[in-house]
């Protein structure tokens, strides 16, 4: 698929800074033709940040009603940002009252640990994790605080544990002012029973700026980042732009020998080989060798590239292929089988398919 200019202009913008890039930018914004197309990217793909500071630069220049109208959108989308920050704070406080420690995931905590400025990172809802023990105390205090649970969030359930089915592992609440709050009991979120859980929150570090929170350690950081990117087909540049920095901000200290087995024990090799792979190739994030050492089987890397094209992403048109990746026994075959053929721990959930077939 070809990328066109706009796309290209874009994703030249978050890439990390460098001589060459800023090289670059003046001869990729002489090619660009639409850009209320550059805006509308940057806007969707969370990247607006990173365009508004390239286009500062005495070469690479926006024209002014453009970069009026980004910056129109920014502010709009900082404001978004600190709303969801002040009702995060409040719902930490509340939870830690109850003795349910929340770990924030995603935006809001890579946000305050791998960028350099918290306002490079924008989101447009909160994801929490709670333990097993603290989901009815987290459902309680949600809904004390005016949330209630979208009924769509029932589809999550019905996921095999073992030979029994956990019940509302992932559900989302949305206030009356429009706050969504996606409340996980994993992680991954990948729809069998986790394997590393447990060390997971062991691991798991103090949340800068939010005392009584949690966040993943660093190599679980990543294994997640991957699996979240994997799970939407990669369809926003911010979350490649999360992985990048995660790794540049780690350097050559990152335990890759415990990524490399989380991953191996989760079944999700494949979502951190490809995710990592698409961050090099389109952000120029150094990796140090370890490509090679999470690589599924050559049958497995050549569905991935026909699936999720690179070629596609790379020109910012991504989309989500979510039955290929997680595993939804309430959706019968349709959620089941396609992961079976794409993803680790086969024989999981080729059980579980068995059971749910001799169980119709």
């Amino acid at each position: 698929m070809k990328i066109s200019p706009e796309a290209r202009f874009v994703t030249s913008c978050v890439r990390s800074p460098s001589a060459a890039r800023d090289a670059d930018l003046p001869q990729q914004a002489a090619l660009v033709a639409d850009w209320g197309r550059v805006n509308e990217i940057a806007e969707s793909h969370f990247v607006g940040q990173f365009v508004d500071q390239a286009a500062s630069l005495p070469v690479a220049v926006m024209p002014q009603w453009a970069r009026q109208t980004l910056r129109q959108t920014l502010l709009a989308q900082v404001a978004e940002t600190l709303f969801l920050d002040s009702v995060l704070g409040a719902l930490v406080e509340a939870l830690a009252e109850r003795g349910a420690e929340p770990m924030v995931l995603k935006g809001p905590a890579v946000a305050r640990t791998v960028y350099p400025d918290p306002v490079l990172r924008p989101y447009g809802d909160i994801d929490l994790a709670v333990r097993p023990e603290h989901q009815e105390a987290a459902r309680s205090t949600l809904a004390d605080m005016g949330f209630s649970e979208v009924a769509e969030s029932q589809a999550a359930r019905g996921i095999f544990k073992g030979t029994q089915e956990i019940d509302g592992l992932n559900q989302t609440f949305v206030s009356a002012d429009g706050c969504v709050v996606d409340l996980h009991g994993d992680v991954l979120q990948l729809g069998l029973t986790p394997e590393c859980e447990t060390d997971r929150w062991a691991r798991s570090e103090e949340c800068p700026g939010l005392p009584g929170a949690r966040i993943l350690a660093a190599p679980d950081m990543l294994v997640q980042l991957a699996v979240h990117a994997h799970i939407h087909g990669f369809s926003r540049l911010i979350w490649l732009k999360d992985i990048d920095l995660l790794v540049r901000v780690g350097g050559g200290s990152l335990d890759w020998a415990l990524i490399i087995d989380t991953a191996q024990r989760e079944g999700v090799s494949g979502s951190v080989w490809y995710s990592l792979r698409l961050t090099q190739g389109i952000l120029g994030t150094p990796l140090y060798d370890v490509l090679a050492q999470v690589q599924p089987a050559l049958p497995v890397r050549l569905a991935y590239h026909s699936i999720w094209p690179t070629s596609r992403i790379a020109a910012l048109r991504g989309f989500s292929r979510r039955r290929a990746v997680q595993f939804t026994a309430s959706e019968s075959w349709p959620g089941m089988v396609p992961s079976l053929m794409l993803m680790g721990r086969r024989s999981v959930r080729a059980r579980s398919i068995a059971r749910w077939a001799v169980g119709r």
